[in-house]
């Protein structure tokens, strides 16, 4: 009985020694963390902030929407301050209208939608200022997030969550 315990145990343990140890996939909140990190980037540098834009649709007009999109973004962030500190996340349930986002109309790729609450700080005044911001997962991306996607509905070009443009 010892020797088949042996023969069997024995090889089963080098089997699951030897296998490759699995890779953790990232928790939503170290994603949100790190796109904060990008948010502060943003600020010097435009380009960081380029992989969490999903394009599902292509052509000139889709990279100029997204392009004006990360413009506007960078814009706003820099107004109110230097630093960006991450707070938290909350997944939200309804399609609704949050601070200077429009998160209506969402595109059939999208999965779930949260906030990302931030604190902006501007060093020199000493300002500071709460911000959020929308970021999505997708059904068929689900380890990446995004803070907008730009498609093409009815040859319009649509950035979702829309950004409330104030006239």
């Amino acid at each position: 009985m010892k020797k088949l315990f042996v023969i069997i145990a024995v090889p089963l343990l080098l089997l699951f020694a030897c296998a490759e140890p699995q890779l953790q996939k990232p928790t939503i909140e170290k994603l949100a963390s790190d796109l904060a990190g990008a948010l502060e980037k943003l600020i010097t540098d435009s380009t960081t902030i380029d992989k969490y834009i999903k394009t599902l649709t292509s052509g000139t007009d889709v990279g100029q929407k997204k392009e004006e999109f990360i413009s506007n973004l960078r814009n706003t962030i820099s107004t109110l301050g230097t630093k960006v500190q991450y707070l938290g996340i909350y997944e939200i349930k309804a399609a609704t209208v949050i601070y200077s986002f429009d998160l209506g109309m969402k595109p059939d790729d999208v999965d779930k939608v949260y906030l990302l609450h931030l604190l902006l700080i501007n060093p020199e005044s000493q300002q500071r200022s709460n911000y959020t911001v929308p970021f999505l997962t997708l059904k068929n991306d689900p380890n990446n997030i995004y803070i907008a996607v730009v498609f093409k509905r009815d040859n319009t070009v649509i950035i979702y969550p829309k950004p409330i443009v104030s006239q």
